[in-house]
């Protein structure tokens, strides 16, 4: 981060300040980019998350009612194949983690445009 406006542009009538300005602004457009993404990811988790939890409920009122053993067979099919684990709560740390990061981007970015005017 410290390093984005030594980026060596060539010299081609371009001034300092303008080049200053367009990498921050380029800096900027990434990191919201990136956060429209990452609060995309995070909501996709959450609908997969909740999907799960309303799946189990179904199935096990549904076992309870039929006397059947769905969630027993799915558990040990998934192991045999090694599946890998399901989506929890945790698993959305990572983009809460992108979107502060992002976040920060975005406001160095924008404070270096407007300490630049």
């Amino acid at each position: 981060m410290p390093f984005i406006n030594k980026i060596p542009l060539k010299e081609s009538g371009i001034d300092k300040l303008f080049k200053f300005d367009l990498v921050n602004a380029l800096l900027g457009f990434l990191a919201v980019i990136a956060l429209s993404l990452s609060l995309s990811w995070i909501l996709t988790l959450k609908r997969i998350c909740y999907n799960l939890e309303a799946i189990d409920e179904f199935l096990i009122a549904t076992e309870d009612r039929h006397g059947k053993k769905f969630i027993g067979f799915l558990y040990d099919y998934l192991n045999k194949v090694n599946a890998p684990g399901r989506v929890t709560k945790n698993q959305m740390t990572v983009p809460y983690v992108f979107i502060s990061i992002f976040s920060l981007v975005l406001i160095y970015s924008v404070s270096n445009l407007l300490a630049a005017w």
